[in-house]
């Protein structure tokens, strides 16, 4: 499963509804990443997924730190 070279409806509607589980989506994200078969464009969805989550936890932790420091 997702190792074709060009990945079809069916398997983008597959990848998408297992992103929509909670637990399963993290599963599946590592499983994908960590596969070498993977299909490259789908590898490469993912890592732009993980840098974009990374810059929102950073701008969440920036934003958060500014609103504590001036309420205390």
């Amino acid at each position: 499963m997702f190792q074709n070279k060009v990945i079809g409806i069916g398997e983008w509607l597959l990848f998408f509804i297992l992103m929509a589980i909670p637990i399963v989506n993290v599963v599946v994200y590592i499983l994908l990443l960590i596969n070498p078969k993977t299909n490259r464009s789908l590898k490469n969805l993912l890592l732009l997924w993980l840098i974009f989550i990374a810059i929102g936890v950073i701008g969440f932790v920036a934003l958060f730190g500014q609103l504590m420091a001036q309420f205390s």
